[in-house]
Protein backbone atom coordinates (compact mmCIF):
# COMPACT_ATOMS: atom_id res chain seq x y z
CA UNK A 1 0.00 0.00 0.00
CA UNK A 2 0.62 3.63 -0.76
CA UNK A 3 2.60 6.00 2.03
CA UNK A 4 2.99 9.36 2.34
CA UNK A 5 5.35 11.47 4.12
CA UNK A 6 4.06 13.63 6.80
CA UNK A 7 5.18 16.21 9.47
CA UNK A 8 4.30 16.11 12.73
CA UNK A 9 4.26 18.80 15.10
CA UNK A 10 2.86 19.88 18.69
CA UNK A 11 2.15 22.07 21.45
CA UNK A 12 1.35 20.49 24.41
CA UNK A 13 0.30 22.46 27.92
CA UNK A 14 0.99 19.82 30.39
CA UNK A 15 4.02 18.30 30.91
CA UNK A 16 2.58 15.12 31.29
CA UNK A 17 0.60 14.76 28.35
CA UNK A 18 3.52 16.07 26.72
CA UNK A 19 5.62 13.09 27.78
CA UNK A 20 3.54 11.24 26.76
CA UNK A 21 2.47 12.29 23.49
CA UNK A 22 6.04 12.22 22.42
CA UNK A 23 6.19 8.83 23.53
CA UNK A 24 3.55 8.15 21.42
CA UNK A 25 5.01 9.64 18.22
CA UNK A 26 8.45 8.35 19.25
CA UNK A 27 6.80 4.89 18.73
CA UNK A 28 5.81 5.42 15.02
CA UNK A 29 7.79 8.25 13.52
CA UNK A 30 11.43 9.72 13.92
CA UNK A 31 12.34 12.63 15.68
CA UNK A 32 13.75 15.58 13.61
CA UNK A 33 13.35 18.40 16.42
CA UNK A 34 11.83 19.23 19.71
CA UNK A 35 7.93 18.22 19.19
CA UNK A 36 8.30 17.21 15.74
CA UNK A 37 8.37 14.35 13.90
CA UNK A 38 8.62 13.15 10.32
CA UNK A 39 6.65 9.57 9.16
CA UNK A 40 5.47 7.97 6.58
CA UNK A 41 2.12 6.45 6.86
CA UNK A 42 -0.76 4.40 4.61
CA UNK A 43 -4.06 6.69 4.85
CA UNK A 44 -5.65 4.05 6.88
CA UNK A 45 -2.43 4.17 9.52
CA UNK A 46 -2.65 7.80 9.64
CA UNK A 47 -6.03 7.92 10.60
CA UNK A 48 -5.16 5.39 13.44
CA UNK A 49 -2.35 7.52 14.65
CA UNK A 50 -4.52 11.06 14.48
CA UNK A 51 -7.03 8.90 16.78
CA UNK A 52 -4.78 7.50 18.97
CA UNK A 53 -3.30 10.80 19.85
CA UNK A 54 -6.08 12.32 20.48
CA UNK A 55 -6.76 10.27 23.58
CA UNK A 56 -3.71 11.56 25.10
CA UNK A 57 -4.55 15.21 24.56
CA UNK A 58 -6.57 18.00 25.35
CA UNK A 59 -8.37 19.48 22.49
CA UNK A 60 -8.95 22.72 24.26
CA UNK A 61 -4.88 23.02 25.49
CA UNK A 62 -3.30 21.28 23.24
CA UNK A 63 -2.18 21.66 19.02
CA UNK A 64 -1.36 18.67 17.04
CA UNK A 65 -0.13 19.63 13.63
CA UNK A 66 -0.10 17.16 10.95
CA UNK A 67 1.41 18.23 7.59
CA UNK A 68 1.36 16.37 4.40
CA UNK A 69 4.68 16.58 2.59
CA UNK A 70 4.33 16.72 -1.11
CA UNK A 71 6.22 14.17 -3.06
CA UNK A 72 9.57 15.90 -4.41
CA UNK A 73 9.49 18.30 -1.72
CA UNK A 74 12.56 20.01 -0.33
CA UNK A 75 14.06 20.42 2.55
CA UNK A 76 16.60 23.06 4.00
CA UNK A 77 18.56 22.27 6.58
CA UNK A 78 21.00 24.93 8.41
CA UNK A 79 22.75 23.82 11.86
CA UNK A 80 22.98 20.86 14.12
CA UNK A 81 20.83 18.02 13.33
CA UNK A 82 19.34 15.56 16.18
CA UNK A 83 20.56 12.84 14.06
CA UNK A 84 24.22 12.20 15.43
CA UNK A 85 24.80 15.89 16.31
CA UNK A 86 25.53 16.36 12.41
CA UNK A 87 25.88 19.77 11.16
CA UNK A 88 24.19 19.91 7.44
CA UNK A 89 24.89 22.59 5.37
CA UNK A 90 22.69 21.19 2.61
CA UNK A 91 19.46 20.63 0.21
CA UNK A 92 17.93 17.52 0.09
CA UNK A 93 15.12 16.23 -1.78
CA UNK A 94 12.70 16.03 1.03
CA UNK A 95 10.61 13.11 0.29
CA UNK A 96 13.72 11.00 -0.61
CA UNK A 97 15.43 12.14 2.38
CA UNK A 98 12.76 11.13 5.05
CA UNK A 99 12.49 7.84 3.39
CA UNK A 100 15.86 6.94 4.03
CA UNK A 101 16.11 8.11 7.08
CA UNK A 102 12.58 6.33 8.08
CA UNK A 103 13.74 3.44 6.76
CA UNK A 104 17.15 3.49 8.64
CA UNK A 105 14.92 4.24 11.95
CA UNK A 106 12.89 1.36 11.62
CA UNK A 107 15.99 -1.10 11.22
CA UNK A 108 17.33 -0.07 14.82
CA UNK A 109 17.25 -2.84 16.81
Amino acid sequence: MKTNAYLICYDIADPKRLHKVHRYWKERAMAVQYSVFAGSFTPAGLWRAVAGVQDLIDETEDDVRIYTVPQGSRIYVAGVTREAGAVLLSVEIFGAFLREIFDRWRRLP
